[in-house]
């Protein structure tokens, strides 16, 4: 099994090897020397194949829960393997490693990527691991000059990782992190699985959820409100070219995206807010391009205009502009 370690605390990333998917790695510093202020450090690295003796480090710590230590650590939990470190003696660690089962593989990809969810979230590492829960950190909303709290987002946050992973998640805690957000903790209970069929569900396409204040999202999600109209008119509002079968929605014969929980929106009773909350999740068969081409297609069919979208450089939010004849009128928003 291949370890590839990325650029930290050395020049270059570079790559161990090991036999098999589990076993024993040793990380000792045979040699350390004064060096201005601190101590410079020889690593040593040895697996069940190979003995890996890296130069100079520099000044590092060798702390577990941030240094040397909780670098090979969180390394480890990136690739999906799970590990623990025991300090032999001072400058000597053994970390005890196991290639994760496929899935949890899945679960950990989900986290990372986050594919299926528009909720602001960014990755930023897995803190730790075990057989019952993942300890997970993203960089969220900044709270600091802000009228909107954690306990405002949390919700919606857990709700994002959720539909990620079909599991129960709990947000435990925020810190202060980059420039314009703070950073995010949560715990993913592995056995908790909140619904048996989406464990068998095959996903044909990608999909979008959304569950939450329209307000509080810096993106809310164009594709995601082009599917949320066609679906709350379907039932109400005739729509041209569209059809519905199986909670399928074909344009034209063509299948484009599934209903997969019904859209809705309700008043958000949360004090002094006027917001609308949104919800609603639904799998697209098409590139995203490609919907939102032949989205406009039926608006304009629909409406009988000629229709597309600009992007202003200066916000997050699109205009759509109509054109009958020489007259052309815009909206801000979606659809």
């Amino acid at each position: 099994m291949k370890i590839e370690l990325q650029k930290v605390w050395w020049n270059n990333a570079f790559t161990i090897e090991t036999l098999k998917n589990s076993g024993v790695i040793t990380i000792k510093s045979p040699d350390s020397r004064s060096a201005g202020l601190g101590s410079h450090y020889d690593v040593t690295i040895i697996t069940d194949k190979e003995t890996y003796v890296i130069g100079d480090i520099g000044e590092v710590s060798w702390r577990t829960d941030g240094g040397l230590g909780g670098f090979f650590l969180t390394q480890m939990l990136e690739m999906n393997i799970k590990a623990t470190l025991v300090e032999i003696s001072h400058l000597h660690y053994e970390i005890t490693y196991k290639k994760m089962p496929k899935k949890l593989d899945k679960i950990m990809t989900a986290l990372k990527e986050l594919p299926s969810t528009k909720s602001g979230l960014r990755f930023n590492q897995f803190k730790s691991s075990s057989d019952s829960k993942l300890v997970v950190e993203y960089y969220g909303h900044e709270v600091g000059g802000s009228y909107v709290y954690d306990y405002e987002v949390a919700p919606g946050y857990e709700t994002a990782l959720s539909v990620e992973t079909n599991r129960e998640v709990k947000w435990i805690g925020r810190r202060s992190g980059g420039m314009g957000s703070d950073i995010y903790e949560f715990e993913v209970y592995l056995n908790k699985v909140i619904d048996a069929k989406i464990e068998k569900r095959v996903v044909k396409g990608k999909i979008y959820h959304i569950d939450g204040s329209y307000a509080f999202r810096t993106c809310p999600g164009l594709t995601w409100a082009m599917m949320y109209s066609i679906a709350i008119k379907q039932n109400t509002i005739p729509v041209a070219n569209v059809t519905v079968k199986d909670d399928v929605v074909s344009f034209g014969g063509i299948e484009v995206f599934k209903i997969l929980e019904p859209a809705h929106e309700r008043d958000n009773s949360s004090t002094n807010s006027g917001r609308t909350w949104f919800q609603g999740s639904f799998e697209l068969y098409l590139e995203e391009n490609e919907f939102e081409q032949k989205y406009m297609e039926l608006y304009g069919l629909n409406y009988k205009c000629n229709a597309h979208i600009s992007y202003p450089q200066t916000s997050s939010a699109y205009i759509v502009r109509e054109r009958r004849g020489d007259r052309e009128s815009a909206r801000l928003g979606y659809i």
